[in-house]
């Protein structure tokens, strides 16, 4: 049989000399194993691994169903409790007009992203939390355009205004429902606001066959739009033409990017 010394994991007494141990194997699986004592040595008599496990289904950086009695947070070392400087817990029964809906790990700790409701509704807030999850800035009320300004969609990898892009990262990123996805030429190549002077990326939008990106032109180019098309890793097909409003509109790019091109208001 299997004995010696086994590495040290969670254990639960199951009955007299015979435990239950889980471990986890990596963030996507976690095992279930019977370990039974005899004297020193213990013997392992039987496992399961179930691959699909994971605690944060959603991807939010919190553990599933922990807002109902305490947030916690997913971090490397397993979940860490949010909690005050004196130990307070949290959850979505704490305060009616907000809710902790994401976390991120950071180098200081992480970052907590608290969406507003009822006297709060469309504002949002950053807590900011040490290693132990013992919240140390608790951040002011701002809308969605001021968290997009601060780089919060690269931090949380959420698109906040909509515009099919994560903003705040070091070049244009895609939202994918796989997570933010680099915009890049078949050599690798990516690009930024400053990649050319002619041109800003202003949106996405999923197509079939991944993805359309709106372009926006810029003193040469002004009061032009070009339509690239990239695979579903972001890797850009075709570059398209430039084309003004009106042909825009013409073939229901107004709709895909839900933008109303006669206007300038829909794109600042």
């Amino acid at each position: 049989g299997d004995h010696g010394d086994s590495p040290a994991t969670p254990s639960m007494k199951i009955f007299e000399g015979v435990d239950l141990i889980s471990a986890p194997l990596n963030p996507g699986s976690y095992t279930l194993a019977l370990r039974q004592l005899s004297g020193s040595s213990s013997y392992r008599i039987g496992a399961a691994v179930f691959e699909d496990w994971n605690p944060d289904s959603d991807n939010d950086g919190l553990i599933d169903d922990s807002g109902s009695v305490a947030y916690q947070l997913v971090s490397l070392s397993g979940p860490v409790t949010l909690q005050s400087a004196q130990g307070k817990t949290y959850n979505d029964a704490s305060k009616e007009n907000w809710d902790v809906i994401a976390c991120a790990v950071v180098d200081t700790g992480f970052e907590l992203l608290l969406e507003g409701a009822k006297a709060r509704k469309d504002k949002f807030k950053v807590w900011h939390a040490n290693h132990e999850g013992i919240i140390t800035k608790m951040g002011k009320w701002v809308d969605s355009s001021q968290l997009v300004a601060q780089g919060y969609e690269n931090t949380f990898a959420t698109d906040f205004n909509n515009d099919g892009l994560i903003d705040g990262g070091s070049h244009y990123q895609i939202d994918s429902l796989v997570g933010p996805i680099s915009l890049q030429s078949s050599k690798g190549k990516t690009y930024t606001d400053a990649s050319n002077k002619n041109w800003d990326v202003i949106a996405s939008a999923d197509v079939d066959s991944g993805f359309d990106v709106l372009l926006e032109g810029a003193h040469l180019k002004a009061d032009l739009f070009r339509v690239w098309q990239t695979d579903f890793d972001g890797v850009i097909t075709d570059r398209g033409e430039w084309m003004n409003s009106s042909q825009l509109s013409e073939l229901g790019y107004d709709q895909m990017f839900d933008i109303d091109f006669s206007t300038d208001d829909a794109l600042t």
